[in-house]
């Protein structure tokens, strides 16, 4: 079976939440510094909720996606759009985890019971999560972020950050390396907020997009080492492990931001308008080419690889370290 039909037989639910009406208090301490020392631009709630509106409307597009699920904001909670923090769902577990934000603890509670009510019904057959895990409840210093969680085919990476610590790290390897799934921490530095604000995964046929930041590079590393001494130490590791190492080219962007991609079926959701500088880097660590992509590289990489790049516009999010994997839940069915 090839890259495209297994990425065409997976569907999934998307989970998102709602814009709140406090949504201009969101935490915004990364995007402010990304921008050369610029000073934060001031947050539009209104063109916030209409961007978020057609994002949602995108991804009920995609014929994968069996329901998109909208989840009500609550204002005590600025940034809970941002779902993806609340929780790590891979092959039929949940982790709802603790966020390392303190004025971010509680926005978990909501998505807790919607997994709890509607995900685990013994009416389902099978259950979309069978297992599901609450990391307050057993360590109280472990914190975790899901932007800091990027899940491949055969591997989970984890970044430590200002918002997911060592603790939160080992909580998740313990619950998730029991599906067989590889968890492995990235130490990537603490210019930027998340992992998945400057590296994502965009499946065996696109391989990673990463930022060209020093963090980016810094991510993509140490990514590419675990990657490579899992299939060297291993001559039994299966064609979904060797094509994540030696199928991990990456794209490098000129932008932090437009490293943060989407993918869903045949469809790359992405946030990359016209760029003048990017590189395609392949596994060897040697760049393919120099000035590689004039124009739109991930559209480029999208187009050698028959797969439909749809730009979505994330502005208002961007100004609250916002990207496009934050505002949604991706769980997949099958």
């Amino acid at each position: 079976m090839d890259v495209h039909t297994q990425e065409e037989k997976r569907k999934c639910i998307c989970l998102t939440r709602n814009v709140s009406s406090s949504f201009m208090n969101a935490l915004n301490g990364f995007a402010q510094h990304a921008e050369d020392g610029k000073e934060a631009e001031e947050i539009n709630v209104e063109k916030a909720i209409q961007e978020h509106e057609e994002y949602t409307n995108q991804l009920s597009k995609n014929e994968n996606v069996k329901e998109v699920v909208r989840l009500s904001a609550q204002d005590k909670y600025p940034d809970c759009m941002f779902i993806e923090d609340t929780a790590v769902i891979a092959r039929g577990v949940c982790v709802i985890v603790r966020p390392g934000a303190p004025t971010r603890q509680g926005e978990e509670e909501e998505v807790r019971r919607f997994v709890s009510d509607n995900l685990m019904s013994p009416n389902l057959n099978p259950a979309v999560v069978h297992e599901l895990h609450t990391m307050s409840e057993h360590d109280e210093g472990a914190t975790c972020e899901g932007g800091d969680v990027m899940v491949t085919n055969t591997h989970m990476f984890v970044g430590i950050s200002s918002r997911t610590n060592m603790k939160g790290f080992l909580f998740l390897k313990k619950v998730f390396e029991k599906t067989g799934i590889k968890v492995c921490d990235v130490q990537f530095g603490d210019g930027c907020l998340h992992l998945k604000s400057v590296i994502t995964w965009g499946g065996d046929d696109l391989g990673f997009f990463a930022s060209n930041t020093t963090e980016g590079h810094k991510a993509w590393e140490i990514i590419q080492d675990h990657l490579s001494n899992d299939i060297c130490g291993d001559a039994q590791k299966d064609t979904a492990a060797q094509k994540d190492a030696q199928g991990g080219d990456v794209t490098f962007t000129r932008e932090w931001f437009h490293a943060n991609v989407l993918r869903i079926g045949n469809k790359l959701y992405h946030t990359e308008t016209e760029e003048k500088e990017a590189k395609i880097v392949n596994k060897d660590k040697k760049e393919v080419t120099d000035d590689a992509v004039s124009g739109n590289p991930i559209k480029e990489k999208c187009l050698e690889n028959g797969v439909e790049a749809i730009f979505i516009n994330n502005n208002e999010a961007k100004k609250a370290d916002g990207a496009l994997t934050c505002c949604s839940i991706v769980i997949h069915t099958t």
